[in-house]
C-alpha cells in the first residue's frame, strides 16, 4: 500500500463519523450481528480515532519547532569551520597541525578528500559495478557534525599556537557553542519520538487489519449492501465515502 499524507487520516476519520451519522439514521433497520459494525462500537472506534489525531496534532508544532531550531544552529557550522582552519593555518603550526585540522573541518562541511579525476569519472560511468555512494563520506548527520566540531575544538585547545582575540573563534565560545548545539540535537530527537509514537498510536487505530477503523469502515459498507441492496438509497448514501488503506 502507498503513503497517505496527514489530510488522508484526518479524511478517513471524518468519512468515518459520517458513515456512523449514516448509520444511526437508519434506526432499528440496521442491525448487524457482529458487534464491531454495531452503533456503541463505531461510536467508540470514531472517538479513538479523533483523539488519536489530535494527539499527532499536538506533537506536530514542538517537533517543527525543534527542527527549525536545529537547522538554524546548525546553519552557521560550516562557514564557522573555515574560519577555523584558516585561524589554524595562518599560525606557525607544522602542516600535520594543519592537516589534521583539514580533515575534520572537511568532514564538517561534508566534502571529499578529494575530487574524482576526469578518468576515474569515466571509469564508474562505464562500469557495471556498483559504485559506492560519495555522499557517505560526507558524514553530513546531526550527530556526525557534532562529533566531528567536538574534535575539531579539541584540536584547536591543544596546539598552543592557536589563541585568537576574536571572541567567537576562541575555545571556551566554541565549547559553549558545541555543548547548545548538543541540546537542540537531543530536543530535536525527543520531539520527533513524541511524534513518531503519536502516528504509531493513531495509525493502530485507523489500520489494524480487522478491527482498525478504515477495515470496519468497509466491512459497515458490505453489511449495508447486503442488508438493504446494492442499489438501496441507503447504500448510495454511503458507497462514496472513501476510505484510504495504509501500510504503516
Amino acid at each position: 500500500m502507498g503513503e497517505i499524507n496527514e489530510t488522508g487520516h484526518a479524511m478517513n476519520i471524518g468519512n468515518f463519523l459520517k458513515l456512523i451519522s449514516y448509520c444511526q439514521g437508519y434506526g432499528i433497520k440496521y442491525n448487524p450481528s457482529n458487534p464491531q459494525l454495531q452503533i456503541a462500537f463505531l461510536r467508540t472506534l470514531g472517538a479513538e480515532g479523533e483523539t488519536s489525531l489530535s494527539v499527532v496534532n499536538d506533537a506536530l508544532p514542538p517537533y517543527n519547532a525543534a527542527q527549525d531550531a536545529r537547522e538554524a544552529a546548525f546553519g552557521p557550522l560550516s562557514p564557522l569551520a573555515t574560519r577555523l582552519l584558516n585561524g589554524i593555518k595562518a599560525t606557525s603550526t607544522i602542516s600535520q597541525v594543519d592537516d589534521a585540522t583539514k580533515t575534520i573541518v572537511r568532514k564538517i562541511k561534508g566534502q571529499r578528500a578529494s575530487s574524482l579525476t576526469k578518468a576515474e569519472k569515466e571509469k564508474a560511468a562505464l562500469s557495471t559495478e556498483p559504485q559506492p555512494e560519495q555522499v557517505s563520506a560526507s558524514q553530513q548527520g546531526f550527530n556526525d557534525k557534532l562529533d566531528n566540531f567536538d574534535k575539531l575544538i579539541k584540536q584547536l585547545e591543544f596546539t598552543p599556537q592557536y589563541a585568537p582575540n576574536e571572541p567567537e573563534l576562541q575555545v571556551p565560545t566554541l565549547q559553549a557553542q558545541h555543548a547548545d548545539l548538543k541540546i537542540k540535537n537531543q530536543v530535536a530527537w525527543d520531539a520527533e519520538v513524541v511524534l513518531s509514537n503519536a502516528r504509531l498510536a493513531r495509525n493502530k487505530v485507523l489500520y489494524t487489519p480487522l478491527t482498525g477503523m478504515v477495515d470496519v469502515a468497509f466491512d459497515v459498507k458490505t453489511y449495508v449492501k447486503s442488508a438493504f441492496g446494492q442499489t438501496s438509497a441507503e447504500y448510495k448514501q454511503i458507497s462514496g465515502l472513501k476510505f484510504t488503506p495504509y501500510k504503516p
